[in-house]
């Protein structure tokens, strides 16, 4: 072979190569921008918190506020009720989803900008955000109508006119601390009539020492009383004593937060752990799979409060002077949760209780037949 063709033939291979390598004909992909953030904030200095949403009959508005009270423990609680703190299954992870969501930007250059608020439903919003953060800085947000996708919100910063597109899921999380605020378990008051079981434990109670008062219900027999291992089965009840002791059931009386955290989570200071007598109060409960269930409180009865010291630790009283007067005990509930506060309740409600030991409300037996 000629050796000009040799080397052209090479030389055609190599431009070949070089060719598929680079593939100039290839078309380069289109940026993609990431998803624009509606407004991004410290977590830390979000301060206080205050949700207004108006529900779907146009009509209803209804409003909760929160504010931070211990920067180093993240802890939060309503600005009404007073001192109540936000149910801990509810709460986890509202700041972090307050500190910016990430939205959709998908519209035209020309739609990005706000003209005419009334268009998207943000003159007169569906949900009003206002978030207090440090330094009196302060910022507010709106959602006004659905997209047409009926996956979206319109939103808006004020103070800035740009459009964003906001999932629904985020705007229904916000909005649901309006509708349904995270009320404590411990804080929800439930009527007399709700109440289906009562279980007086002067003790621990799974200890076999431990007596054990049980006040039943059911469709059947009405309520029922029965002391543990000492009734053999369960008996009638004076229902007329008994519904003096009913109406206190609905809610531990003067239930309040005395300490919000425990930071060794020894409550022991406080007379409360494995050796405290205990309080059950069982009603109906619906799963979130809607399925009904016996659902229920229990709360560990901790010390008398004589005198506390700045820290609400009890300390030496002083001529066995009472804390504002107030004649109350600590408890506390127990739950799925490492953490729970140490609360007040009336001592009237505690005593009540555990006095029915000593006279138990027997109801007359049904006579027998023949």
């Amino acid at each position: 072979m000629n050796v000009r063709v040799t080397i052209a033939l090479v030389v055609a291979a190599i431009a070949v190569g070089v060719v598929v390598y680079i593939n100039p004909f290839q078309s380069e992909p289109e940026p993609v921008d990431d998803s624009p953030w509606f407004f991004q904030l410290a977590e830390e200095d979000i301060q206080s918190i205050e949700v207004i949403h108006r529900v779907t009959d146009g009509q209803t508005v209804e409003t909760v506020s929160f504010v931070k009270t211990s920067p180093e423990h993240y802890l939060w609680e309503f600005v009404e009720p007073e001192g109540v703190p936000p149910d801990r299954n509810r709460w986890g992870g509202i700041t972090l989803l307050l500190s910016g969501p990430k939205t959709r930007r998908d519209l035209t250059p020309q739609n990005v900008i706000i003209e005419d608020p009334a268009e998207y439903g943000l003159d007169d919003p569906a949900t009003v955000v206002k978030v207090g953060l440090t330094l009196d800085r302060d910022l507010e947000f709106r959602l006004g109508h659905e997209t047409t996708d009926g996956f979206h919100h319109y939103g808006q910063v004020i103070g800035f006119p740009q459009l964003f597109i906001i999932a629904d899921s985020w705007g229904d999380v916000i909005a649901r601390l309006a509708v349904e605020p995270p009320i404590p378990r411990w804080y929800v008051e439930h009527t007399s009539e709700d109440i289906v079981e009562v279980n007086v434990h002067d003790g621990p109670r799974f200890d076999d020492e431990t007596q054990t008062l049980t006040f039943d219900y059911d469709d059947e027999d009405g309520w029922t009383v029965q002391l543990r291992n000492v009734d053999e089965d369960k008996r009638p009840i004076d229902t007329e004593r008994w519904a003096e002791v009913q109406k206190l059931l609905g809610r531990p009386l003067g239930v309040a937060v005395a300490v919000p955290f425990v930071d060794d989570r020894d409550t022991t200071p406080w007379g409360v752990g494995d050796d405290s007598r205990v309080i059950e109060i069982r009603f109906p409960g619906t799963s979130q799979g809607d399925v009904d269930f016996t659902d229920g409180d229990t709360y560990m009865i901790g010390n008398r409060v004589e005198c506390e010291d700045d820290a609400n630790v009890p300390v030496p009283c002083e001529n066995g002077v009472v804390v504002a007067g107030q004649d109350r005990y600590y408890v506390q509930r127990i739950s799925d949760h490492l953490i729970n506060p140490i609360l007040y309740v009336d001592a009237i409600w505690v005593d009540t209780l555990f006095a029915l030991f000593d006279d138990i409300p027997y109801g007359e037996e049904p006579a027998s037949e023949g």
